[in-house]
C-alpha cells in the first residue's frame, strides 16, 4: 500500500500536522471524556444522506484515536450497501468481511480483521453475502461479533450506511 493511493482527505493519516486533522483531535478529546464517563466504546458514524462524509469521517477519526496511543481502534466497514473504507485507504476490495463472518464464516472476527501498515488501526472490511443487510444486522451473530470486538479493541468505529434512503443504520443502534 501506498499514500498516494490513500485519498487525501484522510488527513489524519496522510497530513496529521495540519489544521484539518487538528479538527479530529476536538473530536478525539470529546470521545475520551465520553468514554471516561460513561465507558462509551463503540462509536456509529452515519450521515443523513450519500456522499456527506461519513466514511471519511470514520477513518479519520479511528485513525486520530489510534494515533500516539496505545489504544486498540477497529474500524468497520458496516455499510454493506456501499462500502468504500477499503478504497478510500488504497486497499484493494473484495476481501471477506463483517458480512461474510455474520452469514456463514465460522472463523473467529481475528481471522478477518485487516492491519493496513499506514492506519495505526484495524479494519474489518465489509465483506458480502446474499443475506438481506437488514438480516445480517438483526442476527445474533453480528451482536456477538460486536461484543468480541468490545473485548478486543479500546475502541470500535463502525462506518454505517447514510439514514436515507434505507434504515440500515437504525437496525444497527439496537447492537
Amino acid at each position: 500500500m501506498t499514500a498516494n493511493r490513500i485519498d487525501s482527505r484522510l488527513v489524519t493519516l496522510t497530513a496529521p500536522d495540519t489544521f484539518a486533522a487538528e479538527r479530529y483531535q476536538g473530536l478525539r478529546l470529546k470521545i475520551e471524556q465520553m468514554r471516561q464517563k460513561s465507558g462509551l466504546r463503540v462509536i456509529a458514524v452515519t450521515s443523513p444522506g450519500a456522499g456527506d462524509g461519513k466514511t471519511v469521517t470514520s477513518i479519520n477519526l479511528a485513525g486520530v484515536l489510534a494515533r500516539d496511543s496505545n489504544l486498540r481502534v477497529l474500524l468497520i466497514d458496516a455499510d454493506l450497501r456501499r462500502s468504500s473504507v477499503s478504497t478510500q485507504l488504497g486497499l484493494e476490495s473484495g476481501a471477506a468481511g463483517l458480512a461474510d463472518l455474520i452469514a456463514r464464516s465460522p472463523k473467529p472476527l481475528a481471522a478477518l480483521i485487516k492491519h493496513p501498515e499506514i492506519c495505526g488501526f484495524d479494519l474489518l472490511p465489509a465483506g458480502s453475502s446474499a443475506m438481506s443487510v437488514q438480516s445480517l444486522f438483526r442476527s445474533d451473530r453480528f451482536a456477538k461479533i460486536l461484543e468480541e470486538a468490545r473485548g478486543l479493541y479500546d475502541y470500535v468505529i463502525l462506518d454505517t450506511p447514510p439514514l436515507a434512503p434505507v434504515f440500515d443504520a437504525a437496525v444497527l443502534q439496537r447492537a
